[in-house]
């Protein structure tokens, strides 16, 4: 079995005027979450559970350091999102493992929600962004 160190991961995003960014060096943390939705098509006379599936969803959280220059920053490019979220969706790729060829990422097209930097009195700025599947599918790929 081959295991992953997460240190090895990147990550990008397209700003909100579709400039693709990679954010790998400012994140500590990414969260992914797949789920399908399911209907109950049970109906009088059943023998069991009958169960629909329904669309695919892809949510999560980033997390990292805040960076103290004024532009050209994930403060910047989330601030823009998260103020443009349902009109300006972005491009997320996220490869676990690094970029090196034959690496898998997963790609979709986001809305990014809930932008919320963090100043504790006794540690470092941070900050996290959630994000949700704008439409389409996920893409598992390779580099």
């Amino acid at each position: 079995m081959a295991v992953t160190r997460g240190k090895d991961a990147q990550v990008w995003i397209t700003d909100s005027g579709g400039t693709s960014r990679e954010i790998t060096s400012f994140v500590d943390n990414t969260d992914l979450d797949w789920a399908r939705e399911t209907y109950d098509a049970t109906t009088y006379g059943a023998g069991g559970r009958q169960r629909v599936g329904g669309f695919v969803d892809w949510t999560g959280t980033l997390t990292g350091k805040w960076d103290n220059a004024g532009t050209a920053t994930p403060d910047q490019w989330f601030t823009d999102l998260v103020i443009a979220a349902g009109t300006v969706s972005s491009q997320l790729t996220v490869a676990p493992n690094g970029s090196a060829t034959g690496r898998p990422y997963h790609r979709g097209r986001v809305f990014f929600s809930n932008y919320a930097p963090s100043m504790p009195y006794d540690g470092l700025v941070t900050w996290s962004v959630d994000f949700e599947l704008a439409d389409g599918t996920v893409t598992r790929g390779t580099f």
